[in-house]
């Protein structure tokens, strides 16, 4: 009972891990993005 209950909080971290690593990475693609924009904007003006 406790084992089982071990590995699932340890599955549990794992999933929370990754989906915030991929939340992290759409982030970090957006704001780029966005940055680039606004430069070539401000390099148009």
């Amino acid at each position: 009972m406790h084992f089982s209950f071990k590995s699932r909080s340890q599955n549990l971290k794992k999933n929370i891990s990754r989906r915030s690593g991929k939340f992290l990475k759409n982030v970090r693609v957006s704001t780029e993005t966005v940055a680039l924009s606004v430069f070539s904007r401000r390099l148009k003006l």
